[in-house]
């Protein structure tokens, strides 16, 4: 009877132990949230004809010298950013890079809106691609007529296939 007893007092005593611990540690999350936010955005883009998300978009808080890259759905997470007004940039391969100025976070979440990206970085002349664009089609233009057919999808079937180079 002893030991159910002690057995009961300790019990007790880690209940209470853990309900004091269990207050604490929600004391301490709340806190720990207080003056830091969590930024969250997505960067998409409408050049395919649809809105896509934009893989690998390198985002920086400039002033906190914090970087984040964007998934494949082109959504991004910064955690513990303090309380402030932040200069935000995207950066990509293809496109421009973007500047969001004066953002400002409070306590909690912060969500951007969608950002979309659109101008493309200038990496060839209009010539430049058009001279490229003309290559290529010539690279596959049978007959030399200018223009693609059957004879240029059968060459194309036959490459594909392993049966030409």
């Amino acid at each position: 009877m002893k030991k159910v007893i002690i057995l009961l007092i300790l019990l007790n005593a880690s209940v209470t132990m853990a309900n004091n611990n269990w207050d604490t540690m929600i004391w301490d999350q709340d806190n720990w949230y207080k003056g830091q936010s969590q930024i969250t955005g997505q960067i998409v883009t409408h050049v395919t004809g649809q809105e896509t998300g934009v893989l690998n978009a390198n985002i920086s808080i400039i002033e906190l010298n914090k970087s984040v890259q964007s998934d494949s759905n082109g959504d991004f997470l910064f955690m513990d950013v303090p309380d402030g007004t932040y200069t935000i940039t995207i950066e990509t391969d293809y496109f421009a890079m973007m500047q969001l100025n004066s953002v400002t976070i409070n306590d909690g979440q912060a969500s951007l809106p969608v950002i979309e990206l659109f101008d493309q970085k200038n990496r060839y002349s209009q010539e430049e691609l058009n001279q490229l664009l003309h290559e290529e089609k010539q690279k596959w233009d049978v007959d030399n007529d200018g223009q693609i057919g059957l004879k240029e999808a059968i060459k194309a079937l036959k490459i594909s296939s392993g049966f030409s180079n």
